[in-house]
């Protein structure tokens, strides 16, 4: 195995144990091959029972499919590059508040987000600043603070 690898990795060599020859094997590619020539010698047994089997392939095919081939499909569907978040700058909320026309304090929403490390109030990370900009919208008042509007007949000193 040194003359393979080079140099020791415990990771690889825990995968391959020794038999009584000093050479090195794995279990688990063993056991594959057992289990693969069991299942041929069984299709085998099974096609030569049957008579008048017409079309001895297509039911060969329909048969062989391989436990650790479905696995490995599915694994690699899972591994899926996810796009990096890149926060946006308070010039960026601003413009695209400005092309929305939205109703959003800008420097309110950055300031909201940037505090929270860019993540939503339930803790999730933020994939997409534009749609959390447009959720504030459709909250309308909620998110936003009241702003001061101010009234002719408001005097100091005065409640209202």
């Amino acid at each position: 195995m040194l003359k393979i690898c080079f140099t020791y990795d415990a990771d690889i060599f825990s995968k391959f144990q020794k038999d009584d020859e000093g050479l090195y094997f794995n279990v688990r590619l063993e056991t594959e091959i057992q289990r693969r020539k069991d299942y041929s010698e069984s299709r085998s047994k099974n096609r030569k029972s049957k008579k008048h089997m017409s079309n001895i392939c297509e039911s060969y095919v329909e048969h062989m499919e391989n436990e650790n081939e479905n696995i490995n499909e599915t694994n690699k569907k899972k591994v899926v590059k996810e796009k990096v978040f890149i926060p946006p700058t308070l010039d960026d909320v601003k413009a695209y508040c400005k092309s929305r026309n939205s109703s959003v304090d800008p420097q309110r929403f950055f300031e909201y987000f940037t505090t929270g490390n860019w993540k939503d109030s339930e803790g999730k990370p933020v994939k997409n600043w534009k749609q959390k900009l447009i959720t504030w919208e459709s909250h309308g008042q909620k998110n936003q603070p009241k702003p001061f509007v101010y009234n002719d007949s408001y005097k100091e000193g005065t409640s209202l």
